[in-house]
């Protein structure tokens, strides 16, 4: 064979070492333009986890400030309801205590058949109103403060008293008052019911035996107002002077009453 003849096989070898280049160069292209997407890709995550990232910062922040301002402005509503309550109990500390008001409110409510407001109004009427609260020297002086601060169903404290009502010792008057909170089962008001029967010219000495009587009872009401009363010795001696102005049978009609006594609520 001759060495100057051509190589058949060269044309393919060539086109195959072409072929495998323009593989390779292909390759790499889109190599290349894989990293480029992937870079791409990325750097749009980043931004995006960035942006996220800033708007929760902003959202966070947002919420910082609007829990800061609904602090303060419960702060200054607060602030601005306890001025409010400090001016009113100043105002309420110098506004004088209304007696008449307190009057009429225990009047209403004796009406109403009240055991409690009957006694209180029936104690006054005993003792009257310048034994529980008066002028003197041009200064209210008040004698009972349990009496009156029930009366006018406010703390008395250091506050001033307004006007005073006209209002006189009235025996009739207290005896009508006590004995319908006596018939309740009031036993401070059977016991100055029973007094008053004794004190009154209209009294009756049966009834002053039977009510006092009857109060030495276990209590049957809640909360009775502690008026001053005599002491158990000075009752004891009532009851023992007026069972002598009894004959025996009364003393005895009398007793059995008390003993069989039962309260009788007034109809609403």
């Amino acid at each position: 064979m001759s060495t100057g003849q051509s190589n058949p096989l060269k044309p393919l070898i060539f086109g195959m070492l072409v072929m495998g280049f323009v593989a390779v160069a292909t390759l790499a292209i889109r190599g290349a333009i894989s990293l480029r997407e992937q870079e791409a890709e990325r750097q749009e995550r980043n931004r995006l986890e960035r942006e996220a990232t800033q708007q929760r910062w902003r959202d966070e922040q947002a919420q910082r400030q609007a829990a800061e301002a609904r602090r303060r402005s419960e702060a200054e509503a607060a602030r601005l309801k306890r001025e409010r309550e400090a001016q009113a109990a100043a105002e309420e500390a110098r506004r004088p205590i209304d007696v008449s008001a307190g009057l009429e409110q225990t009047r209403r409510r004796a009406a109403e058949g009240d055991p409690h407001a009957q006694h209180l109004l029936g104690f006054m009427y005993y003792v009257g109103l310048d034994s529980i609260v008066r002028m003197r020297e041009g200064k209210t002086v008040v004698m009972n403060p349990p009496a009156l601060q029930a009366l006018t169903g406010q703390d008395l404290g250091s506050r001033p008293i307004g006007p005073l009502p006209a209002f006189k010792r009235d025996l009739p008057m207290a005896m009508s008052s006590l004995e319908r909170a006596a018939r309740q089962g009031h036993r401070g008001a059977q016991l100055l019911l029973g007094m008053a029967n004794l004190s009154s010219t209209h009294g009756d000495p049966g009834k002053a035996y039977l009510w006092l009587l009857t109060s030495e009872g276990p209590p049957i009401l809640e909360k009775e107002l502690a008026v001053p009363y005599p002491q158990a010795s000075v009752i004891r001696s009532m009851k023992e002077n007026v069972r002598k102005k009894l004959t025996p049978e009364q003393a005895a009609a009398a007793e059995q009453q008390a003993k069989a006594f039962q309260p009788k609520k007034e109809k609403a």
